[in-house]
């Protein structure tokens, strides 16, 4: 009676046996020549993509938010930075993360400081300019526009308004309509110092629709600025720069090439005025918003820039993965294991990670 149960127990004991000895031995002989390649490979991807997105990320922030206070500052961090990933990369056989945290930090820092030099000068320069420049209330639409100079928001009386009907448009080479319209008063205008404009929001006479030129409660002026120039941004800018404009640039040239773009249409609104005097060489150029948008003006410019890095970061992450593996796969090429073997069921080589 006691047969079966005895011969049943020995079969299944031969067949966890058998278990065992296939799947103990056999799968893990195969899969560890293919886990001892992957593990350093991996481990050297990996410090390559934190090294990469970190530095991508630092870089923008750095170049974007730090310039505009202290640009050879930034200019020195992040040469002192590409010389280090450098040198990562001319020692690579002495350590097995120097060829990804040198190749992939290089790759980081040189797009960081194009991004941020983008950066800086879409975002974060006005971001500063507004937040750091003065803020002028109860501003006469027909006072000297020299009176408020250094401001870089101005809130103006009551009684101004946007002369809508009085604005002009100019289809520039560029196929931008550039428009422009006075600032006025009660009173019938001698000359008009203040002006709103913006960019394809016109007529060619008339009709300004301009920011916030048909809200009757908007009385708020955002003194137009061209840029920082040449000034900040990171190492790269200049070069940038010199580029795009044959040479340097200061902030105020910056600024009076932006005020060039409007000046026909300025002009051509000025002369269908009929204006008594002349207008001033440097006139107030503002884009006309509530009062409200003032007072976050510089808050929407910061916004928009932290939104600007996140996106960066995201966008190098995904390119950059396949570069970072490549580094990684190249980096474990010289750091083979001499001998297959388990410690604590893990899987050990030699290579030394840094040197």
């Amino acid at each position: 009676g006691g047969g079966p149960p005895i011969k049943a127990s020995r079969n299944v004991a031969a067949m966890w046996a058998a278990w065992a000895d296939y799947y103990g031995a056999v799968v893990p002989s195969g899969a560890h020549k293919t886990a001892a390649a992957i593990g350093p490979a991996f481990e050297a991807f990996a410090v390559g993509m934190v090294v990469g997105i970190g530095t991508l990320f630092l870089t923008v922030a750095l170049c974007t938010s730090v310039s505009f206070r202290h640009p050879n500052v930034v200019d020195v961090i992040c040469l002192v930075a590409v010389c280090s990933f450098a040198f990562c990369t001319l020692t690579q056989r002495k350590g097995l993360w120097r060829l990804p945290i040198g190749l992939n930090g290089l790759l980081a820092i040189v797009n960081g400081m194009l991004l941020g030099s983008h950066c800086y000068s879409s975002y974060g320069y006005f971001a500063q300019i507004y937040a750091k420049s003065r803020i002028y209330p109860n501003v006469d639409p027909y006072q000297r526009a020299a009176s408020v100079a250094d401001g870089g928001r101005l809130v103006f009386a009551p009684e101004a308004n946007v002369g809508v009907d009085k604005a002009a448009g100019y289809l520039a080479d560029d196929g931008v309509m550039y428009c422009a319209a006075p600032i006025l008063g009660i009173d019938e205008p001698r000359r008009v110092e203040f002006w709103a404009v913006g960019l394809d929001c016109c007529q060619p006479s008339g009709n300004f629709t301009c920011g916030a030129a048909l809200d009757k409660h908007a009385r708020g002026g955002a003194v137009v600025f061209g840029g920082p120039g040449a000034r900040g941004g990171g190492p790269l800018t200049s070069l940038l720069v010199a580029l795009s404009h044959g040479g340097t640039a200061t902030a105020r040239e910056e600024d009076a090439v932006e005020r060039a773009k409007f000046e026909p249409a300025r002009r051509k609104a000025e002369e269908a005025m009929g204006l008594v005097a002349k207008g001033p060489d440097e006139p107030v150029l503002v884009r006309w918003v509530r009062v409200g948008g003032l007072q976050t003006l510089s808050r929407d410019y910061t916004l928009q820039e932290g939104a600007f890095i996140l996106l960066c970061t995201f966008v190098y992450a995904c390119l950059s993965t396949p570069i970072a593996w490549l580094t990684g796969r190249r980096a474990s090429m010289f750091f083979k294991r001499r001998e297959d073997v388990y410690i604590n069921g893990g899987i050990s080589w030699d290579a030394p990670r840094w040197g």
